[in-house]
C-alpha cells in the first residue's frame, strides 16, 4: 500500500494572502479550480492514503465537501482553511466540521505554519478515529453473528440426542467469540420438587488445564448464570472484578483464588430451545 500523500491546494483567488513557511516538504498546487485539482489527484492515487488541506474561499467550501463526503476518512481526508469578507456562518452549519480556520485577513508564514501542522494532524486523528470505529463496528457484527450461531445450537439441543457432540460444538463456537480463554455451560432440569435448577455441565479453559466436576445452582438471581437463565437476556460485563453495588449480579472469586485464575470479562447467553424457552445458558470468560 503506498504511503501517506500530504497535499496543499490553494485557490488563486486567495493565493495573495496565504503566506507559505519556507522549505514546505508537502507538494504545494496553486489553482484556479482547486476542486479539479483534487479530484484529478484522487484518481492518480487510486482514493488511497490521500490527506488535502484547502486554502479558498468560503463560498467554494460546499462544492469541496460534496466531493469528498463520500470517501472513508481513513483513506482520503481533508480540511479547509476559508476566507471570507462579510459572509458568516451559522453555529449550526455543517461546514463548520470540514473548516479548520475561517479568515478575514491574509495569513502569516508563522500562522500558516500552525495551521498546515494542526490541520494534517487532525486529518491523521480522524484516520485512526474512523479505523477504531469500523473495528468497533466490525466486532459488533462478528459478536452478533457469533450469538445467534449459539442460541441457535441451543434451540436445537432437545432434538440432539448426543449431548457430548452438541456441547463440542458450542466450546467451538464459543472459540470464535474474539479471545475467548475459556467456556462453560449449564443445562436447565428439574429439581426434583417441581422446579428448575441449573447442572453446571461442561467447561473448558484454553489457557491452562483446569479439572472440574459438575454441580448445580438454584436457578434464581443468586449466580450470574442464574440471572441469565432467569431473565433470558444476555449479559456483557467487561470486568466481574469491577460490579458495583448497583449491579444485578456479584462475582464469586474462589474458583479464581484456588486455581490462579484472573476472570475479567465475562459474556454469557441463554440457549433457548424450539420452543423460545430458555434450557441453559452459555458463559464465555475473557473475550478481549
Amino acid at each position: 500500500m503506498p504511503g501517506i500523500q500530504r497535499i496543499i491546494l490553494i485557490a488563486d483567488k486567495v493565493k495573495d494572502r496565504v503566506r507559505l513557511p519556507a522549505h514546505l516538504k508537502i507538494s504545494v498546487y496553486k489553482e484556479d479550480d482547486v476542486l479539479e485539482s483534487a479530484i484529478r489527484l484522487v484518481g492518480q492515487r487510486g482514493k488511497r492514503n490521500l490527506r488535502a488541506l484547502f486554502f479558498l474561499p468560503l463560498e467554494e467550501v460546499t462544492r469541496v465537501n460534496s466531493f469528498f463526503k463520500d470517501f472513508k476518512k481513513t483513506e482520503v481526508a481533508h480540511v479547509s482553511v476559508a476566507f471570507s469578507g462579510e459572509m458568516e456562518l451559522p453555529h449550526n452549519s455543517p461546514l463548520l466540521a470540514s473548516i479548520l480556520d475561517l479568515r478575514g485577513s491574509a495569513i502569516s508564514e508563522l500562522e500558516s505554519r500552525f495551521l498546515i501542522d494542526r490541520a494534517f494532524r487532525d486529518m491523521e486523528q480522524q484516520k485512526l478515529d474512523a479505523g477504531e470505529e469500523t473495528r468497533k463496528q466490525i466486532t459488533l457484527v462478528d459478536t452478533y453473528h457469533d450469538l445467534e450461531s449459539l442460541i441457535d445450537i441451543g434451540k436445537s439441543l432437545t432434538l440432539e440426542k448426543d449431548s457430548d457432540r452438541l456441547l463440542r460444538q458450542i466450546l467451538y463456537l464459543s472459540k470464535k467469540i474474539p479471545g475467548a480463554d475459556a467456556g462453560s455451560i449449564y443445562i436447565t432440569e428439574k429439581d426434583g420438587r417441581g422446579g428448575r435448577r441449573l447442572r453446571f455441565k461442561y467447561s473448558h479453559t484454553f489457557s491452562k488445564e483446569l479439572a472440574y466436576e459438575e454441580f448445580t445452582l438454584p436457578f434464581d438471581e443468586s449466580s450470574i448464570a442464574g440471572h441469565v437463565a432467569l431473565s433470558g437476556q444476555v449479559l456483557n460485563i467487561a470486568d466481574v472484578y469491577d460490579l458495583n453495588e448497583a449491579a444485578p449480579v456479584s462475582f464469586n472469586r474462589s474458583f479464581d483464588q484456588t486455581h490462579n485464575y484472573r476472570t475479567k470479562s465475562m459474556l454469557v447467553v441463554p440457549m433457548r430451545n424450539h420452543l423460545d424457552q430458555v434450557i441453559g445458558v452459555i458463559q464465555l470468560i475473557n473475550c478481549k
